[in-house]
């Protein structure tokens, strides 16, 4: 009896801290597929949508500051972002998942990020691009068509980013 308490003991603890994978309704947006119509105002009042790709190539990012798979990858995102000539050439582009702006401003604070990012309390945008798991990574070339897809089950160095945004 006491391993099998041990074994759901361990169970539950690894539950409790992987990143939350849920069978909502949405996408699944795969390499190759065009992105979604939408529109994101991001916290340094840029717009971003289908019609300001203008030539860009990006990147858009699915997040949540509870995850720590997210909380792993942002970091990375913020050196891309303060790369100037990188963040001059491309879109980047993060965006929450069911989280406020207030809390993921006070994580900013307390962890030295400065990038900009769209706070959505729901899963609009999210559904649109797909279904389970955080943080999602979607890289987009400049016609719109996705190149490079990344989700919890492989987590991109900076460095494996900026190779996928050299289109």
């Amino acid at each position: 009896m006491p391993l099998n308490r041990l074994l759901l003991g361990l169970v539950c603890c690894l539950l409790a801290t992987s990143c939350i994978k849920d069978n909502e309704e949405g996408a699944n947006l795969e390499p190759g597929d065009r992105l979604p119509a939408f529109s994101v105002q991001l916290t340094d009042a840029t717009v971003f949508n289908s019609q300001s790709l203008a030539g860009k190539g990006g990147m858009i990012v699915f997040f949540h500051t509870g995850c720590p798979d997210c909380q792993e990858e942002l970091p990375r995102i913020q050196e891309l972002w303060d790369d100037a000539t990188l963040r001059s050439s491309i879109w980047l582009v993060p965006i929450s998942r069911e989280q406020d702006g207030a809390s993921i401003e006070a994580y900013w604070q307390a962890n030295g990020l400065t990038m900009p990012y769209n706070a959505q309390t729901g899963r609009k945008i999210y559904s649109l691009f797909a279904s389970v798991s955080i943080p999602r990574i979607y890289v987009f070339s400049a016609d719109g068509i996705i190149r490079h897809v990344y989700d919890d089950s492989y987590l991109p160095t900076a460095d494996a980013l900026r190779a996928n945004l050299s289109f």
